[in-house]
């Protein structure tokens, strides 16, 4: 199963994300600043992480700044969750944007296409 951090200081936001994720079958783990976010990261190995804008401690895209500077880190995807209009994707390598409110199949949609392909399974 395919884990995503979901880091949210809207704690009404995250639990109804977190639901949504957890039923279509994805491993959720929450974080609700990016200093915990960075906490998590070694334990949780994340295949995406979701992040909010605007953190209690930071911005997204501070936090996605943040962690280019780890090795470990740098190739995560991220789609931060904003309520400015922002491009779909600042390209490779670069965040996507995901505009609230969104439906369920566009935050899908948009895990899907930045998860990274599954390793091909041993004949």
């Amino acid at each position: 199963m395919r884990t995503i951090l979901l880091i949210d200081g809207d704690q009404p936001l995250t639990r109804t994300v977190a639901f949504m994720l957890r039923m279509m079958s994805f491993v959720v783990v929450t974080a609700t600043s990016g200093q915990e976010a960075h906490q998590l990261l070694p334990a949780t190995r994340p295949d995406v992480m979701l992040c909010g804008d605007i953190l209690p401690d930071m911005r997204g895209e501070q936090l996605w700044s943040a962690l280019q500077h780890h090795s470990l880190w740098r190739d995560i995807p991220m789609i931060i969750l904003t309520t400015n209009p922002q491009p779909a994707s600042g390209g490779p390598g670069r965040p996507t944007y995901l505009l609230k409110p969104f439906r369920r199949m566009e935050l899908l949609d948009s895990i899907l296409a930045a998860l990274p392909a599954a390793p091909e399974a041993a004949a």
